[in-house]
């Protein structure tokens, strides 16, 4: 979803920040948006989305790159599910705590 989001984005003219806590990954779907709008059109940047720090230091560096930012979109999750009836997926115990702690604490 995020890699379909920043290439949506960077078709449309967008400045891409891409955000991942495995920032090789980040560097991949980065170096896909800057085939469409070119070298300046994306950065990679690390970010653990359930440490405040590690927030401010990839706003810090969106800003010092592209002067501001005017949008966010999160595509960040925890996928680990288990088979409900019928054919439902619910999230599991400490999994679901861990998905919603990383929601709530990028606020």
């Amino acid at each position: 979803m995020g890699l379909e989001t920043a290439l949506l984005a960077a078709d449309r003219g967008a400045h891409v920040v891409v955000a991942d806590k495995d920032v090789a990954a980040a560097q991949a779907v980065a170096a896909e948006v800057q085939k469409i709008g070119g070298k300046e059109a994306a950065i990679a940047v690390a970010i653990d989305i359930r440490n405040r720090e590690s927030i401010l230091q990839a706003l810090r560096e969106t800003v010092s790159t592209y002067g501001g930012l005017d949008i966010i979109v999160n595509t960040a999750a925890v996928f680990s599910f288990v088979t409900g009836w019928p054919n439902h997926r619910y999230p599991v115990g400490a999994d679901f705590r861990y998905q919603c702690d990383g929601q709530s604490s990028s606020r």
